[in-house]
């Protein structure tokens, strides 16, 4: 395009400003694919944890785990219930 315009800028009648964005924008164009192509040419990072890595506890077994009366101990009757 940017050739087009060039050769028949005075036979079409295009202003030089036309021209001159055409270079502006291929310019930059080429920039953006330079760095894509250094991005994709780089080492894969590694992989973060999974959402379900993230959102997963400790799993509870006997060593972590208490007993006795506490807020959440339903076992013993309700703990909003005034005694």
């Amino acid at each position: 395009m940017l050739k087009y315009a060039t050769d028949n800028a005075a036979w079409c009648g295009i202003p030089v400003q036309i021209t001159a964005g055409l270079k502006e924008g291929i310019t930059k164009t080429s920039e953006i694919r330079t760095k894509v192509c250094q991005v994709a040419a780089a080492p894969a990072r590694p992989a973060g944890p999974s959402l379900s890595d993230a959102l997963s506890g400790p799993v509870p077994d006997s060593n972590n785990t208490r007993t006795g009366r506490g807020t959440f101990d339903t076992l013993t009757g309700n703990p909003l219930d005034k005694k």
